[in-house]
């Protein structure tokens, strides 16, 4: 009788630390699902940064070679 009482609390016992860490790992879970939705966030924020960097890059490189051409025609015109 005591012996079944015995492997019934060691049993209890390691369903309480088995219980115990499922729980810790569901929380970790959890945890990184956070971060991984937050650095998504942040990536497409970047990412928008980026292509408007981009766009103004384009933009400024577009009016210096307009500038460039109008001042070779300027030149050419009066030499």
């Amino acid at each position: 009788m005591q012996e079944e009482q015995l492997e019934q609390a060691a049993s209890n016992a390691a369903a309480e630390t088995d219980a115990k860490l499922v729980q810790e790992m569901q929380q970790r879970e959890e945890s990184l699902s956070n971060a991984l939705l937050e650095a998504r966030a942040s990536l497409g924020n970047m990412q928008r940064l980026h292509q408007a960097s981009q766009n103004q890059l384009f933009t400024i490189q577009s009016q210096t070679e307009e500038q460039e051409v109008s001042q070779r025609a300027f030149c050419a015109h009066f030499f």
